[in-house]
């Protein structure tokens, strides 16, 4: 779906910023492959509570932030 979305717009993912379950040997030769340049978001090591991580996940944002109109909504009535 990502590839088809880069060809009809005409842009690519140069860089992608992802958790620490991507820090595997696999993650970074599948990168390379695509030309993408991770960057892995680690938390600060003292936690306390809540700790919020130094870059947003945009894509949760943009999630949050459609399912508020009516017109996305699934079952709006």
């Amino acid at each position: 779906m990502a590839a088809d979305v880069q060809e009809v717009t005409g842009q690519k993912v140069e860089v992608s910023y992802v958790d620490q379950g991507y820090t595997g040997e696999n993650a970074e030769q599948s990168a390379q492959a695509h030309n993408i340049k991770l960057h892995v978001v680690k938390p600060p090591q003292t936690k306390r509570g809540v700790v919020l991580l130094p870059r947003r996940w945009v894509l949760e944002r943009s999630f949050g932030l459609a399912a508020r109109f009516r017109s996305l909504a699934r079952y709006y009535k």
